[in-house]
């Protein structure tokens, strides 16, 4: 799959085009003067762009409504107008990316990607302002956060680099651009792992590392049992996004049956298969 990457940001309009390796084919950067792109110039290079068979979009507010990534169609387009007074010198810039690509390309599949879902689970002390109950209640007052979508890349990654030194649970992210942003992750990273299947249609994918956090490195025996379990949890969660995603005819019931076995197989549990 080819995915047009639609990032409207402060001051430019932004699209890539990621290849079935999760690699950048084509890039072009188009100034957005007073918020918006020329639409000659987002036509000419989307052109220059090649085919894609969907687009993912920054989309700067989602409200408490979207937490994470949606669909776009016409009702979920008119909720986020809505969100306009939040941030109202951002939105109108991601709708119109959105609207202008539409026009362009009818009939492309859209995504939806929300920068303030990231945040979306901040605590209630952090997002909590000091203003009446009723205010916050009635206007969905609330601290958001923002570059959200470039805070959890730049956590998920700081993790992979560090190592050991990335899996104590607690990192600080900086964006830095036209607009600029600090955010504290926190939490522990029970597992990392990439499921490249529709990127590469490698069938022997393995996970790349599993983290833990919180245990004594004397436990020994408990520490390797806790390790299977980790990667016991990933291999589950790779196998059930492959599920909700492998065509209904191509998933047979016996192709599923021997993957089963074959998973419990790996991290040394039984299964008994039943026709």
């Amino acid at each position: 799959m080819r995915v047009l990457v639609v990032n409207a940001g402060s001051s430019s309009l932004k699209l890539r085009v990621l290849d079935e390796a999760d690699q950048v084919s084509g890039a072009a950067d188009l100034p957005a003067r007073g918020g918006t792109a020329d639409a000659a110039a987002i036509q000419s290079a989307l052109a220059s762009l090649g085919d894609a068979d969907a687009a993912g979009y920054r989309i700067v507010h989602g409200g408490t409504w979207f937490t994470a990534p949606v669909r776009i169609d016409k009702a979920v387009l008119a909720r986020l107008r809505t969100l306009t007074d939040l941030a109202p010198l951002h939105q109108p810039k991601s709708l119109a990316a959105v609207a202008a690509v539409q026009r362009a390309l009818p009939g492309l599949p859209g995504v939806a990607c929300f920068d303030t879902a990231f945040h979306a689970t901040i605590p209630a002390a952090a997002a909590t302002y000091a203003l009446p109950r009723e205010w916050r209640q009635r206007w969905a007052l609330r601290r958001y956060g923002f570059h959200g979508l470039s805070h959890a890349y730049c956590s998920r990654r700081a993790a992979q680099l560090a190592g050991p030194a990335g899996a104590t649970g607690r990192i600080v992210t900086c964006h830095l651009g036209a607009g600029a942003a600090q955010a504290v992750v926190e939490g522990l990273i029970v597992a990392d792992f990439e499921s490249d299947k529709y990127r590469t249609e490698k069938k022997d994918r393995e996970i790349q590392s599993v983290k833990l956090a919180g245990f004594d490195a004397g436990l020994g025996a408990n520490l390797t049992a806790a390790i299977d379990q980790g990667r016991a949890v990933a291999e589950s969660q790779n196998f059930a996004r492959d599920l909700i995603n492998e065509p209904s005819n191509r998933l047979t019931p016996r192709m599923l049956a021997t993957r089963a076995e074959a998973m419990a197989k790996e991290v040394g549990l039984g299964v008994e298969i039943l026709d």
